[in-house]
């Protein structure tokens, strides 16, 4: 009886991995985030990395824009890179930016569409315009 239950738990556990990495590995290219379409993710960073961190990371680009509100002399950029990891079931995103002097993984929301090809994200940066849940979609 122990051994159908450890086997079971292995064939569980291997099947969960072997979903996580198949959608991990789907995060190729460049995405734009669909409200503005003025941001973009671009993961294509994450092979110039060292994979023995745990991490892997992208790069944020985000164009120069005027907030009259909160900076009204000054272009605001949110250009950056992130480290980020999911959790096991894919529904969560741990991200850190690396300029950042805060060094957790603040976690965001996260769902990747059926098609894998649009994702939506809560939101992670300050662009004040933007709604709480950000969707993105791949450009290549």
């Amino acid at each position: 009886m122990r051994l159908i239950s450890f086997t079971l738990m292995l064939v569980f556990f291997f099947s969960c991995n072997k979903n996580k990495h198949e959608a991990e590995s789907s995060f190729k290219g460049v995405w734009i985030e669909t409200t503005l379409r003025l941001d973009t993710l671009n993961f294509e960073t994450n092979k110039l990395i060292d994979k023995g961190s745990g991490y892997s990371m992208v790069a944020f680009n985000s164009n120069t824009y005027m907030d009259t509100v909160l900076n009204p002399n000054y272009p605001i950029n949110h250009s950056t890179s992130y480290d980020y990891y999911f959790d096991d079931t894919m529904n969560k995103i741990y991200m850190r930016d690396i300029l950042s002097s805060y060094n957790g993984f603040p976690v965001h929301s996260f769902t990747l569409a059926a098609d894998k090809l649009r994702f939506t994200i809560s939101k992670f940066y300050l662009r004040r315009s933007l709604p709480a849940i950000i969707e993105f979609e791949k450009i290549k």
